[in-house]
């Protein structure tokens, strides 16, 4: 790589997607539920993203939050081109797009762009060399203040310990090839590695789940997950102190980790509480559960709440059901749990006439419910509920920035989130429901006739094939299933889309 790449990838630009971990209502939500007060900044705060990718995320949360301000910095010049393309297309006026190199922006912090209510840094530190990480919390240093949420996503140990050889091969790999090959060539190895009696196959065949993962991902990410000289898996005691004293842990963007360590057995939960220091503590608790991608929010400056409660004001939205009556199955970062559907039946019920407060849940009655707290996090977390804005944004404007989405995507970008007025973030769209997204917005008396017409149309500029039990459908069955995929988008997809502020 050349220098001025840091030893970073930027063969192929990095993947569009939207992290809800960073919205700014999340991040307070969290905040709250590991006992620190939420920081109020009022609707009008300002928000910072170093290392923004393509911006995409930005934008939606750009278009959900209208009167606050969204400054977004990457170093790569084609991510900027999109953001920027994006935010034009979205008729956003409250996002700006800089390209910047942390080292210069640490050495010298442009008085234009001041502090910041939000700062984050998702998807950076992992991945790149000790002094440009420094130089990263010197931006943060910088563009924060008293009160002000910084949100990290990195890679950590102890997960990825049996993933180190395949970055290594993998980068390696990338060195006298192509960024696609480089990949497929590592995991061809692996694979076969795991099927041979060489001393190592024991840590590749723990790997193996890890390895079944990467098959079918995009490139765009996993270049930039493996493909850099600077990769390291972090602890949370190193980052806390890079970072700073200044700045104090407040908790996990997991929310199900507001739960550790009392959730975890007695046995396990014992390796951590005896630990006297907070920040080995947060590193025993890694290894317990064998984490491998940490969410910190850091607080400059923080205040204590009385109680680590949810907080009672929070607005929850019911945006996918587990099947009714059916065992409800909770995977989260430190294992799995299954509860019967009775634990979360009331809770699903008052919430399928709106939204209703963490308040209004938590004083449900029923003999069922017990530890609803900790339901409603896990329900959070496996995006059965959706947490609403404190101060919702305007569908009109949402809708404007969704139906540049949706054209892009009957273009061939691969997005896969709208923006929410309701919940001042996004929410996951699949290919099919954008595409008729574009169909409708382009007339919205369209029929379920019109709009089976328009996907059928769409799917073919783009190459698509409809298919139904893995076979590719045509003619009058093509007509057939696409008609059944519009009814659904009527029926369902419209009204939910509605009340979370995705259309007017």
């Amino acid at each position: 790589m050349a220098d001025q790449f840091h030893g970073y990838n930027v063969s192929v630009g990095y993947s569009a997607h939207f992290i809800r971990e960073i919205a700014p209502d999340w991040m307070r939500f969290c905040c709250r539920a590991n006992g620190f007060e939420a920081p109020e900044p009022g609707p009008t705060y300002r928000y910072l993203d170093l290392g923004c990718g393509p911006g995409f995320h930005l934008c939606l949360l750009a278009a959900t939050n209208p009167r606050a301000e969204f400054v977004g910095v990457d170093f790569q010049s084609d991510h900027i081109e999109h953001a920027r393309g994006l935010a034009d297309a979205a008729q956003l006026t409250n996002v700006r797009f800089i390209q910047a190199d942390f080292l210069d922006l640490a050495a010298e912090w442009p008085k234009e762009l001041g502090t910041y209510d939000y700062v984050v840094l998702y998807g950076i530190l992992s991945w790149v060399s000790a002094a440009l990480r420094a130089a990263a919390y010197q931006c943060v240093d910088h563009a924060s203040k008293a009160g002000t949420l910084v949100a990290f996503g990195y890679n950590a140990w102890p997960g990825w310990l049996r993933g180190v050889p395949f970055q290594h091969v993998a980068n390696e790999f990338a060195k006298t090839r192509g960024p696609e090959a480089a990949l497929e060539s590592a995991i061809t190895m692996f694979r076969r590695l795991v099927n041979v009696t060489a001393p190592v196959s024991q840590q590749i065949t723990a790997f193996k789940p890890q390895l079944d993962l990467l098959v079918g991902q995009p490139v765009s990410y996993l270049a930039h997950e493996f493909l850099t000289d600077n990769w390291t898996p972090l602890w949370h005691s190193q980052v806390a102190r890079e970072l700073g004293a200044e700045f104090a842990y407040v908790g996990s963007g997991s929310v199900p980790e507001a739960l550790l360590p009392d959730s975890l057995p007695a046995e396990l939960r014992a390796f951590i509480v005896e630990q006297e220091d907070e920040l080995l503590r947060q590193d025993v608790q890694d290894i317990v559960i064998n984490q491998q991608f940490r969410r910190d929010i850091f607080c400059r400056n923080p205040r204590r709440a009385p109680s680590a409660d949810l907080d009672p004001d929070a607005l929850l939205y019911l945006f996918s059901a587990p099947q009714h009556g059916a065992p409800v199955q909770f995977k989260t970062t430190f294992g799995g749990l299954v509860v019967d559907y009775a634990a979360v039946a009331d809770i699903i019920a008052a919430l399928a006439g709106g939204a209703r407060t963490v308040a209004e849940i938590m004083a449900l009655k029923s003999p069922v419910l017990r530890h609803t707290q900790s339901i409603l996090l896990s329900m959070l977390d496996a995006n059965m509920l959706v947490l609403g804005a404190a101060m919702p944004g305007s569908a009109a404007t949402a809708q404007r920035c969704n139906a540049a989405v949706a054209r892009a995507v009957a273009e061939g970008q691969p997005y896969h989130f709208t923006a929410a007025a309701a919940l001042g973030a996004a929410t996951p769209a699949g290919e099919l429901d954008l595409l008729l997204l574009d169909t409708w917005l382009v007339d919205r008396s369209a029929d379920e006739a019109a709009l089976t017409q328009g996907l059928i149309d769409r799917l073919a500029v783009l190459g698509r094939e409809l298919k139904f039990q893995g076979a590719a459908l045509s003619g009058g069955q093509l007509h057939l299933q696409a008609g059944r995929i519009a009814r659904l988008f009527l029926d369902q997809v419209v009204p939910q889309w509605r009340q979370l502020g995705v259309i007017e």
